[in-house]
């Protein structure tokens, strides 16, 4: 089956840089972790701390060279800001796909 632009595993685009490595290496590990959180949030309705988490997730993703995670990422803080429910729950399976997607384009991954 042929990858759409919206299914391809996703690199950091300082993936090369040998200063940063190690800081993506812990990044992309812990982010199921990560993404756990978000979403036992969402289920909970604390859509407050969401946000929060939200923005700080989407502010290392920027530091480390993974745009597209960076862009779900705040999509998501916006619509935790608005606290409109739907959108909230689109916006984090929006997130959960592409941390899924830069899992995949990890060097240790089995992709």
């Amino acid at each position: 089956m042929e990858q759409t632009p919206e299914s391809r595993p996703i690199r950091s685009r300082w993936a090369d840089e040998p200063g940063l490595r190690e800081r993506i290496e812990r990044f992309v590990l812990g982010l199921g972790e990560r993404v756990d959180t978000l979403q036992d949030l969402e289920l909970s309705g604390e859509l407050k701390e969401l946000g929060a988490l939200a923005a700080e997730c989407a502010h290392e993703a920027a530091a480390l060279g993974f745009d597209p995670l960076q862009e779900a990422a705040l999509a998501l803080e916006r619509a935790c800001h608005v606290g409109e429910r739907a959108a909230v729950r689109a916006e984090l399976e929006a997130l959960t796909d592409v941390a899924r997607r830069v899992r995949l384009g990890h060097a240790g991954s089995a992709y």
